[in-house]
């Protein structure tokens, strides 16, 4: 998308004041708007984190993912054009733009430090309250009517909090985190730290400590502006410390990890004997064999893309993955309308 285009995806949105407007909008009638919002439906189940805990997901029903999505694409655009300084996770990009926001720019912004400290909200999403969303909706920026702004609190909460699932949800949590990366920019300029963050986590990097004071007034801003500092995730690091932002490394460049290229080449290794299999077999590619390589490219892009094309690894990474999803000339089916009788 380019800049004008979101301008005038935003306008649109801005414009669409009244239910009957935003109906047109999203191209459903108002009163499936309306039931919707009343009886949202969702499939509630939870998958198991890294470190070993549930966490529960609300994937919403399709009809209800639809309307999200669409309302998704505008809410994108309006936010693009009030982002804050710090914020760089859950942001559209666009062609051509000077100031990228993603995982790898939020960890540039800190190359080069000698202090740093990572800070991480607790339950993100679900702290931002039916509450919070609707202010969204009837602040000036929309300015949307009541009985609109109180359908679309509907379509975008359950349980009276944003939904972990819903494809609103981080749009909607940056919105609500506005205040809260204006205070903390200001904090950060007054300590001269640098101050970004990327969904819930939160870094400050500067060329000298941190100390314990001016992080109980990071603490206080964070819970005044009705979030919660995940106490366990509070780490620093100092001058010899192998820094990280977001899982990235901090060196002369932003890298990966050192055990992520290892895993990845052992990922590519079972791919490549998985799809072997079937291909010896003469089988359709199975749902779940689909999806592991899919999982399987993601992380390979990933490693690209925070890498550089430039990187030797980069090629590494490509010819690997080329070779574990070319056919092997002595696997191929052989074909029974052509054995000869």
């Amino acid at each position: 998308m380019t800049l004008p285009k979101l301008h005038q995806t935003r306008n649109r949105l801005r414009r669409a004041t009244t239910l009957e407007r935003m109906s047109v909008l999203l191209k459903t009638e108002t009163y499936r708007l309306r039931l919707m919002a009343n009886s949202p439906a969702y499939d509630i189940f939870w998958v198991r984190k890294r470190n070993g805990k549930k966490r529960w997901i609300e994937d919403p029903d399709e009809p209800l993912k639809t309307v999200q999505r669409s309302l998704n694409d505008y809410l994108q655009a309006a936010y693009f054009l009030k982002r804050t300084d710090a914020a760089f996770g859950f942001i559209q990009g666009i062609r051509r733009d000077p100031d990228p926001r993603n995982i790898r720019t939020n960890a540039e912004r800190h190359l080069h430090t000698t202090h740093l400290l990572n800070a991480d909200m607790q339950d993100f999403f679900h702290t931002v309250s039916a509450e919070a969303v609707y202010r969204i909706f009837t602040h000036p920026y929309f300015g949307f009517e009541d009985d609109l702004a109180q359908v679309l609190t509907g379509l975008t909460t359950h349980k009276g909090r944003l939904p972990m699932g819903a494809p609103t949800s981080p749009v909607l949590s940056n919105f609500a985190a506005i205040g809260l990366d204006e205070k903390l920019l200001d904090l950060a300029q007054w300590g001269g730290w640098t101050y970004t963050r990327f969904a819930d986590d939160m870094s400050f990097s500067s060329t000298r400590e941190i100390p314990n004071q001016d992080i109980h007034k990071i603490r206080d801003i964070i819970e005044t502006c009705g979030f919660q500092m995940n106490e366990e995730k509070l780490k620093r690091f100092g001058p010899d410390d192998t820094k990280t932002v977001t899982g990235l490394v901090l060196a002369d460049r932003v890298t990966l990890p050192d055990d992520y290229l290892p895993l990845l080449y052992q990922e590519i290794d079972k791919l490549d004997k998985v799809l072997s299999v079937q291909y010896q077999m003469g089988q359709a590619e199975e749902r779940w064999v689909k999806k592991y390589r899919q999982q399987v490219t993601g992380r390979a892009n990933f490693a690209t893309y925070i890498l550089g094309d430039q990187d030797p690894e980069t090629k590494k990474i490509f010819q690997k993955l080329n070779d574990a999803e070319q056919p092997p000339d002595d696997f191929l089916p052989a074909s029974w309308l052509e054995f000869p009788y």
